[in-house]
C-alpha cells in the first residue's frame, strides 16, 4: 500500500495541474448549479484556471491543499 502512495506522490509532479483544474471544475460546477454562471463558462474559467496555476515539481501537502485554496477562489474572482 505504501509503495503506492509513493508512486503516486511521485507521480503528483506530473499531474500537479490537474489536481488544480478538478478544484476549479468542482467550484465552476457549483456556480453554474446556483446559477451564477452559464454552463459553456465552466470550461473557460477551469481553462484559465488551469494555465494560471503554478507548477511545483514536487509538492507536499501543504502545496496541495495551497492549490484547492488558490484555485477555488480563482474561480470565485471571475465573478468580479
Amino acid at each position: 500500500f505504501l509503495d503506492d502512495i509513493g508512486k503516486l506522490v511521485e507521480r503528483f509532479s506530473i499531474h500537479f495541474c490537474f489536481i488544480h483544474s478538478s478544484e476549479a471544475n468542482e467550484e465552476a460546477v457549483a456556480l453554474f448549479l446556483s446559477g451564477k454562471i452559464k454552463y459553456l463558462q465552466i470550461f473557460d474559467i477551469v481553462r484559465e484556471a488551469a494555465e494560471n496555476a503554478v507548477y511545483i515539481e514536487t509538492p507536499t501537502e501543504a502545496d496541495i491543499f495551497e492549490t484547492d485554496f488558490t484555485a477555488r477562489e480563482y474561480v470565485k474572482s471571475r465573478l468580479g
